[in-house]
């Protein structure tokens, strides 16, 4: 029998705003989604990130200017801790990805962890300029996200010591 290892590797998704379906509520988009051409593995220890982000028609007012938050919906993350309001509900869907302003690099990036042995067929982001809110982006907003997969070899634990096992006899 012979064992093989995947090799780790590292893939990138663009994301482009124009190629996307888009759950629009009014003159602002709530979600964005992406179809993948060829599903991603994922095995195990493989962890997202956004790596660059790019907006178009973002206008910066220096009184009212907020954060873009970007949350990642329909994937759990066992990284990832969520919080509720006092009445137990969700503030808000999807996992956080990315908090940053268009003029600020992601050099601040959160590395959130997979669900293993799942398939990645769709990518599904929320945009918001609001923290706490879901409210979306202007439509007329174009974006680049770039998003970076990681997969890592995992660490190995070892409980305990190995070499204290004894042996007892009894006897006369």
């Amino acid at each position: 029998m012979e064992r093989v290892v995947k090799p780790k590797r590292d893939r990138y998704l663009f994301l482009n705003s124009k190629a996307s379906l888009r759950a629009v509520d009014g003159t602002n988009t709530l979600n964005y989604s992406w179809r993948l051409n060829s599903p991603i593995e994922i095995n195990e220890n493989a962890y997202l990130q956004v790596v660059s982000r790019s907006y178009e028609g973002y206008v910066l007012e220096a009184t009212t200017s907020k954060p873009y938050v970007i949350r990642l919906i329909s994937t759990s993350s066992p990284s990832i801790v969520h919080t509720s309001t006092r009445n137990d509900t969700p503030i808000t869907q999807g996992t956080i990805i990315d908090i940053g302003y268009n003029f600020r690099d992601a050099d601040k990036a959160i590395e959130v962890e997979l669900p293993p042995a799942t398939p990645l067929n769709e990518i599904t982001l929320s945009i918001n300029n609001d923290l706490s809110t879901n409210l979306g982006i202007a439509t007329t907003t174009e974006f680049l996200i770039v998003l970076k997969i990681t997969e890592r070899e995992p660490e190995t634990l070892v409980y305990g010591s190995l070499n204290n096992s004894g042996i007892q006899s009894y006897g006369k």
